[in-house]
């Protein structure tokens, strides 16, 4: 992967700082020059290349759950714990067959997942940074990083 050039990262850095002082007519005209290594789709290849073919979206669900708790503790708050949280990706009554897993409205979870993005897209705003320029340097770091996979697929970097 071609890595951001100084000149990228200054751009970021000037549409930050638009976003802090609350100019967002500013900060949307920075991005926009901006062209983004990652999307959707290049995230997806890279999770079927290192966790498998896709998994049920239940277990993909569960499992940004646990991000979810890291954000939330990360803002001060910790309504369950991670191992909690992992006791729940491993209940044998919920992943020992993947045949008893619910069947899904493509719809609904669409739907939803535009309302995470939009929401997570506010937070991440409200904090003055950009979403699409932190997802590439999160992704830049994640495909160097070694993943442990359990049976159902779920993955989980090696710290």
């Amino acid at each position: 992967m071609v890595m951001k050039s100084e000149l990228a990262t200054r751009i970021n850095e000037i549409a930050e700082a638009h976003l802090r002082h609350g100019n967002l007519q500013s900060a949307r005209q920075c991005h926009g020059s901006l062209a983004y290594w990652e999307d959707q789709f290049t995230i997806l290849e890279w999770a079927n290349t290192t966790f498998g073919p896709p998994s049920h979206p239940l277990l993909v669900a569960l499992r940004m759950m646990s991000e979810v708790i890291e954000l939330l503790k990360d803002l001060g708050v910790q309504p369950f714990t991670i191992n909690q949280l992992n006791d729940l990706l491993e209940e044998e009554q919920v992943f020992a067959r993947r045949s008893r897993l619910p069947a899904v409205d493509p719809e609904k979870v669409a739907s939803e997942c535009a309302d995470i993005q939009i929401m997570v897209g506010q937070v991440c705003s409200r904090v003055h940074k950009n979403l699409a320029w932190e997802v590439d340097k999160k992704m830049a770091i994640n495909r160097k990083r070694e993943w442990k996979i359990n049976e159902n697929g779920v993955g989980q970097h090696v710290k």
